[in-house]
């Protein structure tokens, strides 16, 4: 009963905090982490990882990882469109779990990513797409010891975090793009004002 109690504040805190994020923090490297963090802490993951999805090319960008994340694709940090647990979450719209990413049929990876993860204890994975306005613009995954299992809670909240989530990183580009225009608008000014 305990253990139950401190696990479902935990959940409304990790869950406050993104809420928090969404209305007031405009730092969206701040936002990334923290909610890589919290999602990592929530599922009782090894490792967790949070990727934005480049719209014109399906690639997945990592904005932000938790725990010992090795990036895939030798180092780089972007994912081929389709590819790994996070890609199929994206491809399918809809969380996806497995027990090993190495024996899920669905799960499509290369030779060399796949050599990561027979190397990495961390085969277990639960993924979960963000949307905002029913367009899918990033993906969470949490990744656990070969063999765990995800159960309906943990799906459940890793959804209600991830939705929570999209809207704390759609504010934080939103900002960061009227940010940067009012940057480059203030350039020319300048220039103008010096002549």
């Amino acid at each position: 009963l305990h253990t139950e109690t401190r696990r479902r504040r935990e959940t409304a805190e990790a869950l406050a905090e993104i809420a928090r994020l969404t209305s007031r923090t405009l730092d969206s490297q701040d936002t990334r982490q923290r909610i890589a963090d919290n999602i990592r802490a929530l599922l009782r993951g090894l490792t967790s990882a949070l990727y934005r999805l480049d719209p014109e090319t399906g690639e997945l960008v990592l904005l932000a990882a938790s725990g010992k994340v090795v990036p895939a694709n030798g180092g780089k940090l972007v994912r081929a469109a389709g590819t790994g647990i996070v890609g199929l979450a994206v491809t399918e719209r809809r969380a996806v779990v497995t027990r090993n990413m190495l024996d899920d049929p669905r799960i499509l990876m290369g030779e060399e990513e796949r050599a990561r993860v027979a190397e990495s204890p961390c085969r277990a994975g639960l993924a979960v797409p963000l949307l905002v306005q029913e367009r899918v613009v990033g993906v969470l995954g949490v990744g656990r010891v070969a063999g765990d299992d995800f159960d309906a809670d943990a799906l459940h909240l890793a959804q209600a975090f991830a939705d929570q989530s999209a809207g704390a990183l759609e504010n934080a580009r939103l900002y960061e793009g009227q940010f940067n225009l009012l940057g480059a608008l203030r350039t020319p000014q300048a220039a103008v004002r010096g002549l």
